[in-house]
């Protein structure tokens, strides 16, 4: 799926304004949290803000460059969760609304067990 990170921002906001009451289901003791498909970065950005090291991922190129755009000092990757080497562990997973867009369910599971 092609995604227009401009147009995300401005037609598709209520999808990351709805999922800011999962920010509240991240535990405050977390430290490092790796936000799968973050699209352009305001989760990201808050989670940031709530004192975590936080890792935005999203396979669109377009997404990543808007997030780093509009979030300059929150850590952002173009990297798809199924492929992605996991070279450090996580304290949370974090992720609005992506889940359902990924096609492999098994591989998805094994890359955040």
């Amino acid at each position: 799926m092609k995604w227009n990170a401009e147009q995300y921002e401005t037609q598709n906001a209520f999808v990351f304004k709805y999922g800011a009451n999962l920010l509240d289901q991240v535990p405050k003791t977390a430290t490092s949290v790796l936000d799968v498909g973050c699209g352009t970065g305001d989760l990201t950005d808050q989670l940031r803000q709530k004192g975590c090291a936080v890792l935005g991922i999203d396979q669109s190129a377009e997404m990543i460059a808007e997030a780093e755009k509009l979030y300059p000092e929150t850590s952002f990757e173009q990297q798809d969760i199924t492929t992605m080497p996991i070279v450090h562990t996580y304290d949370v997973v974090f992720s609005n609304a992506v889940f359902h867009w990924i096609t492999d369910q098994n591989q998805l599971l094994s890359q955040i067990n």
